[in-house]
C-alpha cells in the first residue's frame, strides 16, 4: 500500500498516516472532515512530529507546484510520470513517483529524496 502523511491544517503537528487511494478519493469528491484544511506530507510516513527525523518510511512520492494554467494542467495530466495532478486556489500540484531503495537505512533514503525532488522539479519545468 502506498502511504504518506496528512495534517489537518498547517499548524497541526500530529501527522496521520493515509493511503494514496484515500487521498485521491477525498480530492475527487472534495470530501474532508469539518475543519480540515489538509496538508499532505508527501515525503513519507511521519510519526510523532513533522521533522525529517520523524519520517519512519519513505513514500516514494514527491511533488512539484506551478501557477495553475489550463494548458499546463492538461500537459501535466498527459505526462506519463504524473501520478496525480490537482489544483488548489491558483496552484497546480503534480505528484510523481520515484524509486525508493529500502536496502538503505532511512537516513540515507531521506537524503536521496532531495535528489528526487530536485530532479522532478527540473524534469517538469523542462516538459511543461
Amino acid at each position: 500500500m502506498m502511504e504518506l502523511s496528512i495534517l489537518q491544517h498547517d499548524k497541526d503537528q500530529h501527522p496521520q498516516k493515509i493511503g494514496i487511494s484515500e487521498v485521491v478519493a477525498r480530492i475527487r469528491d472534495d470530501h474532508w472532515p469539518p475543519g480540515y484544511q489538509p496538508v499532505l506530507l508527501v515525503q513519507g510516513v511521519f510519526e510523532g512530529g513533522t521533522r525529517q527525523e520523524d519520517i519512519v518510511s519513505m513514500s516514494g512520492f514527491s511533488v512539484v507546484s506551478f501557477k495553475a494554467d489550463p494548458a499546463l494542467v492538461e500537459a501535466a495530466c498527459d505526462d506519463p510520470h504524473t501520478l496525480l495532478a490537482f489544483t488548489s486556489a491558483d496552484t497546480l500540484y503534480i505528484l510523481y513517483r520515484y524509486e525508493v531503495d529500502t536496502g538503505y537505512e532511512i537516513r540515507l533514503q531521506r537524503q536521496f529524496y532531495k535528489k528526487a525532488l530536485l530532479y522532478g522539479n527540473y524534469y517538469y519545468r523542462q516538459q511543461l
